[in-house]
């Protein structure tokens, strides 16, 4: 299913268990040549604890992902709004691009945010206080 994304589309996914109502939407689309397009979103609506604090995530403001997986977690589109503020979230995955520290998300959207429930928290903590 070859789609045409623009940024402020929302769509529905694929998503975890009982998170039927969560959305992604479309903050940029960008090409790189050795990762091909590049789709940034914000995730809305999901469940996740917080290993730093009480409480849990329902959000994420910004998750970078190969247009690939996006095609295989979409299941229809919502709407189109406004584009959701993202520049933070942007500029620090764009800086560790540039270092060769980050790259993008190649599987769908309800296994990348199971790969962030499962992430070491505490480990990158550490690496982000020794700046």
């Amino acid at each position: 299913l070859a789609q045409e994304f623009q940024p402020g589309q929302i769509w529905s996914y694929k998503t975890r268990p009982n998170e039927q109502a969560s959305t992604l939407t479309i903050l940029k689309v960008e090409h790189y040549a050795d990762m091909g397009d590049v789709l940034h979103v914000r995730v809305d609506g999901f469940q996740m604890p917080n290993a730093r604090a009480e409480g849990s995530y329902s959000a994420m403001p910004h998750m970078p992902f190969a247009k690939s997986a996006i095609e295989a977690s979409i299941t229809s589109l919502k709407g189109k709004g406004p584009v959701p503020d993202f520049a933070q979230g942007y500029a620090f995955w764009k800086a560790g691009y540039i270092a060769g520290n980050a790259g993008v998300f190649t599987t769908p959207v309800d296994q990348a945010l199971n790969q962030l429930w499962r992430a070491d928290w505490a480990q990158a903590d550490a690496s982000e206080s020794s700046e």
